[in-house]
């Protein structure tokens, strides 16, 4: 998980996939809140750890949800790719972490599939 924080409004989104340069993610588009940079705290699965991060949007793809807003306009689901400008320690940190739960899914799939 991680929230989204744009247009002075937190959002919260679904991570489909984390490195130490950036992530991919998804949730439903906001067009009065969309914003190019935006704040980031980032839940690292199964660890006690939120991240802080100023994240800048690198592309985004809007898909129809159906039904409309209050104001008329149609729903939007957006998948955005997001670049994060990290401290060292995070860096660091979530370098890590990527590393290691690469390692674990590769055991993972070789001790089921082999």
């Amino acid at each position: 998980m991680c929230s989204v924080v744009a247009g002075n409004k937190q959002r919260h989104a679904s991570v489909l996939e984390l490195s130490s340069d950036g992530l991919r993610l998804e949730r439903p588009f906001d067009p009065q809140h969309a914003s190019r940079t935006v704040s980031l705290e980032i839940e690292i699965p199964h660890l006690d750890e939120i991240i802080q991060a100023r994240g800048h949007v690198r592309f985004a793809r809007l898909t129809p949800m159906g039904g409309t807003h209050p104001d008329g306009s149609p729903r939007f689901w957006c998948q955005a790719g997001i670049a994060v400008e990290l401290t060292s320690r995070d860096r660091r940190f979530l370098y890590e972490y990527v590393g290691d739960h690469h390692e674990m899914m590769q055991s993972d799939y070789y001790s089921i599939h082999w």
